[in-house]
């Protein structure tokens, strides 16, 4: 009786995972990410958007970075913008402080407070 029950119940379990696979991407997914505390290792559950997040906030180097480099590192920069930090740069040298970038058509200082964190200038 059991073996029958089992047979029925795996097409409802293939389609739950199919409807699974194709929403994979619009759900958030916990993922295990180790954190130390003392001598032992925890685990705490982290959402795909927050590890995007956290991918994207390392420091650049905004006076040697290329654009496709700034674009994926910098929030609210994309690959246009990028191009436009690379040409001042170019055309005016490296910047001496964050606030720099202010002088760049494109960045406002919205964009320079979201970003101050990740800009590294040498």
């Amino acid at each position: 009786m059991l073996k029958h029950f089992m047979f029925l119940l795996s097409p409802a379990l293939r389609q739950a995972k199919a409807l699974a696979t194709a929403f994979a991407m619009a759900i958030p997914v916990a993922l295990a990410v180790p954190i130390a505390l003392g001598s032992a290792v925890l685990t705490q559950p982290v959402y795909a958007e927050e590890a995007v997040v956290a991918a994207a906030s390392t420091t650049v180097n905004i006076n040697r970075a290329d654009a496709s480099t700034l674009a994926a590192s910098l929030a609210g920069v994309g690959q246009s913008r990028a191009e436009a930090i690379v040409r001042y740069r170019e055309e005016f040298g490296p910047f001496f402080t964050a606030e720099d970038l202010l002088q760049v058509r494109g960045i406002g200082p919205s964009v320079l407070e979201k970003n101050r964190d990740r800009i590294a200038l040498e």
